[in-house]
């Protein structure tokens, strides 16, 4: 094995996390980090090992990492958006989502993702925006319609928010 090339260690390192072993994965993504540095696919595997791991503080640090890399793919502000919805940090995740969505604004699962955000933060009206736009976007998207139907339950359990309903 090549100690120089980081393309070794990166491939384990997806094999690692594969098999779960994210510990050994992170392990060899940081020595082709260590060798390539700009490389911002090894920042994303790392960052979605943290992810998946339920480490998402890290997992921002790497996004955070990818996004300087390459600030135009969708992607690294979707997942790092995922990363600070699941820190409970659904403002940030919601401009995260905002950026996603101007960069690639067909992308349905960010609408359907910052809906869910909408919803924590009691936007209840933007939220009903997003999961008709999901819809409108992917007709086929069952996330969508699942989301929008427990929500439209919700709203009209809660009298003070008939209005919304109006809306649809």
């Amino acid at each position: 094995m090549d100690p120089t090339d980081s393309t070794i260690f990166f491939n384990r390192g997806i094999a690692y996390s594969q098999l779960h072993k994210y510990k050994r994965a992170i392990n060899d993504f940081d020595k082709a980090i260590e060798i390539d540095s700009c490389n911002v696919d090894y920042y994303v595997e790392r960052a979605e090992t943290h992810a998946r791991r339920s480490d998402f503080q890290l997992a921002i640090h790497d996004y955070d990492k990818a996004i300087m890399l390459n600030q135009n793919d969708h992607q690294h502000y979707k997942d790092r958006a995922d990363a600070y919805s699941n820190l409970g940090h659904y403002q940030q995740a919601i401009n995260d989502y905002n950026k996603a969505i101007e960069l690639d604004p067909k992308l349905a699962d960010s609408y359907v993702d910052r809906g869910v955000d909408y919803v924590s933060l009691g936007d209840y009206s933007k939220a009903m925006e997003d999961y008709n736009k999901a819809i409108e976007l992917d007709p086929k998207n069952g996330v969508a319609y699942n989301n929008r139907g427990l929500f439209i339950k919700r709203l009209e359990t809660t009298s003070r928010h008939q209005w919304i309903l109006k809306e649809r």
